[in-house]
């Protein structure tokens, strides 16, 4: 299964994932960047939202488990 992941590069550019766990991994280091900026706070959380409906889909628990400790982190609250 190949998942395309837009807007990183550009229009121009499609990364595609293999694997769901490859998706949420990305999806989940993306939001962890985007949460350390106030400005990017709230497309950080949507981020994760992504991630964590993608990795609840897969059984991925271990990845949940990341998504939250990412989302509960006090750095970003």
């Amino acid at each position: 299964m190949s998942v395309p992941l837009n807007g990183i590069c550009g229009n121009d550019h499609l990364l595609h994932f293999e694997t769901p766990l490859q998706r949420v991994q990305i999806e989940t280091a993306h939001a962890h960047i985007l949460l350390t900026d106030p400005a990017t706070r709230s497309s950080g959380h949507a981020v994760l939202d992504r991630a964590s409906a993608i990795a609840a889909r897969y059984g991925l628990r271990h990845q949940l488990r990341s998504i939250k400790s990412v989302r509960n982190g006090e750095e970003y609250r």
